[in-house]
């Protein structure tokens, strides 16, 4: 029978994450975030160009502080990537010699448009991509910062299930190889096995879940855990 995590008094950070997660996918927005000293976490989303800054305690209470407008790198990004095109399909058919003219106005307009987007006009510090955290409710903080690691070193994408009382199994896949680990309440983490993936290039079904419906040892369900998409902040 599956181990049953239990809190002892601790207060999950899947609270504070599901709301991050809400706030990502509420418009598809641009969105990153980071912890914070004391035990909140912040998070950063964009919608067209607008930055809006919320801090999230572990009861998943929301609090709004800072809204910027658009940064004038963000508008002129579009302004000029626009006059790029235009120029490009009113002008180079009767002047050709402008090409080079337009491509170095794509170019700026591409450069302005990512100097103001998200990740670019936030202060230095550890922003991250908000990990989706399924119906895993993680045990403590350190825990869901080890399985980020796991995520990053697994393709952006490894599941979860209970291990024992304090811990969870976690696995991934990167390339040819399947990997399991066990993650305990600290966020140590240790490596249980790996095992080689068989080439199928024509196999229908998803590899890493075929692997674990092979396993398939015990009653816990695997839960999928991947990284939210960051949109490209329209």
């Amino acid at each position: 029978m599956a181990a049953e995590i239990s809190y002892r008094g601790r207060t999950s950070p899947a609270h504070a994450l599901a709301v991050a997660e809400r706030l990502a996918d509420e418009h598809d927005q641009e969105a990153l975030y980071r912890n914070l000293e004391d035990g909140t976490i912040e998070v950063a989303v964009m919608r067209k160009g607008v930055l809006t800054r919320h801090v999230i305690d572990d009861r998943g209470t929301t609090l709004s502080v800072e809204t910027f407008p658009r940064s004038w790198k963000y508008t002129w990004g579009i302004v000029v990537t626009l006059a790029a095109v235009v120029g490009f399909f009113v002008l180079t058919s009767w002047l050709p010699w402008v090409v080079f003219f337009i491509f170095v106005l794509f170019a700026a307009g591409a450069w302005l448009h990512q100097a103001g987007k998200l990740r670019a006009r936030l202060e230095e510090g550890e922003w991250k991509l908000i990990p989706m955290l399924g119906d895993w409710e993680p045990r403590t903080g350190e825990q869901v910062e080890a399985v980020e690691t796991l995520l990053d070193e697994n393709e952006g994408r490894v599941f979860v299930r209970p291990y024992d009382t304090r811990s969870i199994e976690v696995a991934g896949m990167k390339g040819s190889r399947f990997t399991w680990y066990r993650v305990d309440e600290d966020g140590e983490t240790t490596l249980l096995e790996t095992a080689g993936r068989k080439y199928a290039p024509f196999a229908s079904m998803d590899p890493l879940r075929k692997q674990l419906r092979k396993r398939g040892l015990g009653s816990a369900e695997w839960i999928g855990v991947t990284r939210h998409v960051v949109a490209d902040g329209d």
